[in-house]
């Protein structure tokens, strides 16, 4: 679900070229939605060391991605120390054989790719696919934080993706907000951003323009609230259920006890499973028939939160009862108002 939603990855080296300070800038977007923190790694002189990886380990949980992008990549290797959520890729011009790239993915242990750079033809990718999970696509040069996109790799994405449509694309250089949308029309999974993230101090809403319009908006802003909420007392009988679900024509209430506390959701759906199984409701109150252990959100998660939650447990999105830390019903979020309302910034057709 929302595939063309790309995974954000902070490319630590533009933190070098701005003198912000590593742990500072890594917990400020850690708290903003941050997927991944792309580490580059070269032998141009401002470049990151493999030194200080499990240094920075300690600033962040987030996985990291070691790109290295280096002449002889076993000077390096030997220092490498990576786990297994982390990400690390070479490059196909250091033309390793098919039996030394299965070799490394399991001396490294962690999710294995390959960079490709701007002027290399796509196909020198084709045969390592069977031993890599991902390729990262290079749109500017590598190493050089702030560079300018190069468009001819929108090309080379979609003859990749039309031969080996499963295997995930990262894509590096010259990511801005412009680059991205076209990027998010391509269906790529991961775009890796350091400079644009920083030109303003609110990274919030550099990330959000980066995955899609006001995805990081707070729940609190989108939710259906007041009298748009569907909701019964936990006592309320089953005709009551359905009336109230009936004229708030969003296919589910939010069940509450007399101090709004949320108890449950009831779906029509939960509705009629019930009599298909041929069971009498007429003496059954909302709590007993409600779902008491729906996903439920907080107020102020944002949605891109929600939607990278909800993929992680592989759950469908069709509706979230937005819950305070007191247990306070205060709304629910339907995935047919995020797209009428253009929340996300995309066409229906891409889901």
């Amino acid at each position: 679900m929302f595939k063309n939603i790309p995974k954000i990855s902070y490319s630590l080296l533009a933190s070098c070229g701005q003198n912000k300070k590593f742990k500072e800038t890594l917990v400020a977007l850690s708290n903003i939605g941050i997927d991944l923190i792309h580490y580059d790694v070269s032998e141009n002189e401002k470049t990151l060391s493999l030194d200080d990886l499990s240094l920075i380990y300690q600033y962040t949980d987030l996985p990291f991605e070691v790109h290295l992008s280096v002449k002889n990549p076993e000077m390096y290797i030997s220092k490498v120390n990576m786990r297994k959520k982390d990400y690390f890729c070479i490059h196909v011009e250091n033309k390793y054989n098919l039996s030394q790239l299965k070799e490394l993915k399991q001396k490294l242990g962690c999710n294995f790719g390959l960079a490709i750079n701007v002027d290399t033809p796509v196909d020198a990718l084709f045969y390592a696919v069977p031993e890599i999970d991902y390729v990262l696509f290079m749109a500017a040069e590598p190493g050089v934080s702030g560079g300018t996109f190069n468009e001819n790799v929108v090309e080379k994405i979609q003859q990749f993706k039309q031969r080996y449509p499963h295997t995930k694309i990262h894509v590096d250089g010259g990511i801005n907000n412009l680059s991205a949308a076209l990027l998010r029309e391509v269906g790529i999974d991961v775009l890796v951003s350091g400079s644009y993230i920083l030109k303003d101090n609110n990274y919030s809403k550099q990330v959000a323009k980066l995955v899609g319009q006001n995805l990081n908006l707070p729940l609190r802003a989108i939710m259906r609230c007041g009298d748009e909420l569907p909701k019964v007392l936990d006592e309320s009988s089953v005709n009551e259920v359905a009336f109230e679900i009936d004229t708030k024509r969003i296919g589910c209430t939010c069940v509450v006890n007399k101090k709004n506390q949320f108890l449950g959701l009831i779906t029509d759906t939960d509705i009629r499973k019930f009599l298909i199984n041929r069971i009498d409701l007429t003496n059954l109150q909302a709590r007993d028939i409600m779902n008491p252990r729906p996903y439920i959100a907080n107020p102020d998660k944002t949605l891109i939160s929600v939607l990278r939650k909800l993929e992680q447990k592989g759950l469908s999105f069709t509706v979230v009862p937005v819950v305070a830390e007191n247990k306070q019903c205060l709304g629910i979020i339907r995935l047919q108002d995020i797209l009428f309302r253009n929340v996300l910034g995309l066409r229906i057709r891409h889901l």
